[in-house]
């Protein structure tokens, strides 16, 4: 089956059967491609009703049994344990069972909680949830090491090493760790703290405010593979395209009277005849001294005359008051080999050709 692995979100799911209904969702290869999940052919998963442990850990935030109501206290309910998620862009609804996860012969998961979605909006495919929650929750019930590599596959290392995967240090060749932030109040997202912004080699004054995470976690920077492009909170993101504007603009001309599609609403320009080489280079600076750099494959989507800044403002989703002031996006992610390393409190990443 077909998913989108979200580093964002703590919940997994799947299409269920001949049963999902989505709209908005296009007519891509994922759609094509993609197998819908069919858990009565499954020997171990069994359904979750409101009334089971596993669902009342979900209840909290996104499940709304109304058939098992505390005020009627029945003994019996039998309703199933439903959810309703939103993201920045789309939605699903479904309801939850317990499955075995398999990630290889050695390593398998019981009782793992999934979705299996009924109805969804631009979600063409399943998410695997794999946010600080859901990687905590795996060590725990499998003795793994807290470590898991990303490149085009997630790896888990047990105990022992025999998972698979190699073991979390600085031998590795040419990886720079940033540690991770932690928030009781926010536990699900990867914060990472940026401490400068760069175009070029132009520093962006970005206010402290935004750099900093306070308690609630407002403010700072996640790392999320299920966002499409890095977002930014409107004050930073207009002074990063100030910037761009200023090394790029004088050379190319904008793109708006291009046929081009841009549903995004991202910034283009015609940049016919140039040399990729020439394009201004976005660059991360992370708390311990690690440094990304966002070259030409990156920062732009590749046009033989157009290209675009692949960065949003955060006015785009409809929030720029609340939660993170930077979402470092896939868009940003790719070639970069990432190691999220829990069990030492760090994110490590390199430059790789995936």
């Amino acid at each position: 089956m077909t998913s989108m692995l979200d580093t964002g979100s703590s919940v997994t799911w799947f299409p269920y059967s001949n049963h999902y209904n989505c709209s908005d969702c296009g007519n891509n290869d994922d759609d094509r491609n993609s197998t819908n999940f069919i858990p009565e052919h499954s020997t171990s998963a069994r359904v979750l009703e409101c009334t089971s442990p596993e669902c009342q850990e979900f209840h909290v935030n996104n499940l709304f049994c109304n058939d098992c109501h505390e005020s009627s206290k029945p003994s019996n309910c039998t309703q199933l344990c439903p959810y309703n998620i939103g993201y920045g862009i789309g939605s699903t609804s479904g309801f939850f069972l317990s499955e075995t996860l398999h990630f290889s012969d050695a390593i398998q998961v019981k009782d793992f909680v999934v979705g299996c979605s009924t109805k969804a909006s631009q979600m063409s495919v399943g998410i695997a949830g794999f946010s600080v929650i859901r990687i905590l929750l795996f060590a725990e019930n499998t003795r793994v090491n807290v470590v898991a590599t990303l490149t085009r596959q997630l790896i888990m290392v047990r105990e022992g090493g025999d998972g698979g995967g190699y073991r979390s240090n600085d031998s590795q060749s040419g990886i720079v760790y940033t540690p991770f932030t932690r928030f009781q109040t926010v536990e699900s997202y990867y914060y990472v703290t940026v401490t400068k912004i760069t175009v070029g080699l132009v520093d962006i004054k970005v206010p402290n405010r935004y750099l900093v995470p306070g308690p609630d976690g407002n403010g700072g920077t996640i790392v999320d593979s299920g966002t499409t492009f890095t977002v930014m909170d409107d004050e930073i993101f207009q002074l990063v395209l100030a910037e761009y504007e200023n090394q790029m603009g004088q050379y190319y001309p904008r793109a708006d009277d291009l046929n081009i599609d841009n549903q995004a609403n991202l910034t283009c320009y015609n940049v016919s005849g140039s040399n990729p080489g020439d394009y201004t280079e976005l660059n991360f600076y992370f708390e311990g001294g690690a440094k990304m750099a966002v070259s030409i494959s990156e920062s732009f989507d590749p046009n033989p005359d157009v290209v675009c800044l692949t960065l949003l403002s955060a006015l785009i989703l409809g929030d720029d008051q609340s939660g993170p002031s930077i979402i470092l996006g896939n868009f940003q992610q790719q070639d970069i080999y990432f190691e999220y390393d829990l069990e030492n409190q760090r994110l490590g990443f390199r430059k790789q050709i995936c």
